[in-house]
C-alpha cells in the first residue's frame, strides 16, 4: 500500500515537471517554480563546485610556486627545466593544467567526470581534517597555555594571601613594642630575610626540577629519534586507531567509575548498617552484662534466702524444743504452799536490803581508796622534791 502511494506520488511529481521540450509560455505557475527550483539548486552545486575547484587550483600552484623557489634558490634551474620537459611528456600536475587551459580555451563545455570530482572532494576533506587538527591542536596548546596561567595566577593569588596573613600575625600584630605599640625593625629585618631564603630554596628547587625536566626532555627526544630511525614512528591511521581506542577506554573508565561509585555508596550503606548493627551488639552486651550481674545478685539473694530460711528452719527447731520443755515443764508445775511464799519473800527482802547495804559499804570504802590515794601522791610529790633540794 505504501509502495503504491509512493509511486503515485512520484508519477504526479513526474508529471507537474517541465520536460524541456515545452515553451515557457506553456508551462504552469506551479511548473515554472520547480523549473526555478531545480536550476537554483543546479547553480548552487556549481558554485560549491567551483569555489571547491578554485581552492584545489590555488593550493597547486602555491606548492608548484614553492617548487619553482626551492630550485631557483639551490641554483638548479637547468635541471628543473629538464625534469619539467620531462614531465609535460607524462601526466604531470603543470601539463594537466596547461592541457586544462587549452582545452579550456578550445572547449568552454568541457566539466570535470565524477571521479574528478569525487578526488576533489576527498582532497578538499583531507585538507579541512588537516586543519581541522591543526586548529584543535592549536587550541588544545592555547587552552593547556590557559589553564597553566590560570592555575599559576591561582597559586599565586594563594600564596600571597598567605604571605599577607603571615605578615599580619607576625609583624603587623606580633611585631609590636608592648609599651610604644610602634613596629621592632630587627623583627621586619628577620622576616624579610626568612621570606628571601625560603624563596632561595624554592628557586633552587625549581631549578633541579627544571633541569630534571630537561633532562628528561632530551631522553624522550632521543627516544623518538630512535623510533623514527627505525621506523617506528606513528602514522596518522594509528593515531585515529590510538583515539579510537583511547575513548572506548575512556567509555570503560566513567564505566568503572560509575560501577565504582555505586560500589561505594553500597559500601557507604554497609558500614552504616554495620555500625548500627555494632551499636545494638555493644548495647545487647551492654544489658547481658547487667542480665548477669542481676542473675548474680539473685542468685546471692536467693543463697542469702536460703540461708536464712534454714537458719529460722533450725530457729523454729528450736524454739519448738524449747516451747515442748516449756510446756513440759508447765504441765509438770505444781503451785507452792503459801507459807513457803511467804518465806521466800521475806528472804527476797532480808537479801535486798543486804545488797543496798554492802553497796553503801562498797562506795565508802571506794571514796576512803579515792582520799588515801590522794595523799599518797602528795607525799610521793614532796618526797621527790625534797630528793631534788
Amino acid at each position: 500500500m505504501a509502495d503504491t502511494a509512493s509511486e503515485t506520488n512520484f508519477s504526479i511529481a513526474a508529471s507537474s515537471e517541465p520536460t524541456g521540450n515545452e515553451p515557457i509560455e506553456d508551462l504552469t505557475d506551479e511548473q515554472l517554480y520547480l523549473l526555478i527550483e531545480n536550476q537554483l539548486n543546479q547553480n548552487r552545486t556549481v558554485e560549491n563546485e567551483t569555489a571547491m575547484f578554485e581552492r584545489f587550483l590555488q593550493k597547486i600552484e602555491e606548492k608548484e610556486g614553492a617548487q619553482l623557489s626551492h630550485l631557483m634558490s639551490t641554483g638548479m634551474m637547468s635541471a628543473s627545466s629538464s625534469s619539467l620537459s620531462s614531465e609535460q611528456s607524462g601526466p604531470g600536475r603543470m601539463a594537466q593544467r596547461k592541457r586544462s587551459k587549452s582545452k579550456a580555451a578550445i572547449d568552454k563545455t568541457t566539466k570535470l567526470t565524477a571521479e574528478q570530482k569525487c578526488e576533489i572532494a576527498q582532497k578538499e576533506q583531507e585538507d579541512i581534517q588537516e586543519e581541522k587538527e591543526k586548529y584543535d591542536a592549536y587550541y588544545d596548546k592555547m587552552m593547556d597555555r590557559y589553564t597553566a596561567i590560570f592555575e599559576e595566577s591561582q597559586l599565586k593569588m594563594g600564596e600571597l594571601i598567605k604571605v599577607t596573613k603571615e605578615f599580619e600575625r607576625d609583624i603587623s600584630h606580633g611585631g609590636r613594642n608592648d609599651r610604644s605599640g610602634v613596629i621592632i625593625a630587627e623583627k621586619v629585618l628577620k622576616y624579610i630575610d626568612d621570606r628571601n631564603k625560603s624563596r632561595e630554596t624554592l628557586m633552587e628547587k625549581m631549578r633541579l626540577k627544571n633541569s630534571a625536566l630537561k633532562g628528561q626532555k632530551q631522553k624522550l627526544k632521543l627516544q623518538l629519534k630512535q623510533k623514527e630511525d627505525t621506523g617506528e614512528v606513528l602514522h596518522p591511521v594509528d593515531y585515529n586507531q590510538l583515539k579510537i581506542e583511547n575513548s572506548q577506554y575512556l567509555e570503560k573508565i566513567d564505566e568503572k567509575n560509575k560501577e565504582l561509585l555505586h560500589l561505594k555508596s553500597l559500601s557507604g550503606k554497609t558500614m552504616n548498617l554495620l555500625n548500627a548493627k555494632k551499636r545494638e551488639v555493644s548495647l545487647l552486651t551492654k544489658e547481658n552484662a547487667q542480665l548477669k550481674l542481676e542473675t548474680k545478685s539473685r542468685k546471692e539473694m536467693l543463697q542469702r534466702v536460703l540461708n536464712e530460711s534454714r537458719v529460722a528452719e533450725e530457729e523454729r527447731q528450736a524454739a519448738e524444743a524449747i516451747n515442748k520443755r516449756i510446756r513440759a515443764q508447765i504441765e509438770e508445775y505444781r503451785v507452792p504452799d503459801v507459807m513457803d511464799y511467804v518465806q521466800t519473800a521475806a528472804e527476797d527482802r532480808d537479801l535486798t536490803k543486804k545488797i543496798k547495804t554492802w553497796e553503801r559499804k562498797a562506795d565508802i570504802a571506794e571514796m576512803a581508796l579515792t582520799t588515801q590515794q590522794k595523799n599518797w601522791n602528795k607525799m610521793m610529790q614532796q618526797d621527790a622534791l625534797a630528793t631534788k633540794l
